[in-house]
């Protein structure tokens, strides 16, 4: 079985478990690496970098993957903003975190034109 081998035996260095018959058929489950949990529903990312992460939801998969914000410390799960090649959820944490050119940022959602 899979899920026995040790850790570098295994495809990948990915820990792989078998579910119970669902349906019928044998399905191979992936332990996710951040809580463990071992589900049939588990999904794998592969970053451009060439590593690869196994998770049970999208939450583990941002708890781990998921920059952090330099000035309030939470999760950048959408665009965010880079200055000074820092990461900031928002223009206010950039603004407010003291780099030089972060004064400069300006928010533009619902901005018109003039």
């Amino acid at each position: 079985m899979l899920g026995a081998l040790p850790l570098s035996a295994r495809p990948g260095g990915r820990r792989l478990s078998r579910s119970p018959i669902t349906r019928g058929r044998r399905v191979e489950m992936g332990v996710c690496e951040v809580c463990g949990n071992d589900y049939w529903l588990s999904f794998e990312v592969r970053t451009v970098g060439g590593q690869s992460h196994v998770f049970d939801s999208f939450e583990c998969a941002a708890h781990r993957l998921a920059p952090v914000c330099e000035h309030c410390q939470c999760r950048v799960l959408g665009h965010g903003v880079e200055v000074e090649g820092r990461i900031f959820c928002c223009t206010h944490c950039a603004r407010s975190s003291g780099v030089p050119s972060g004064a400069e940022i300006r928010d533009t959602v619902g901005a018109h034109p003039a």
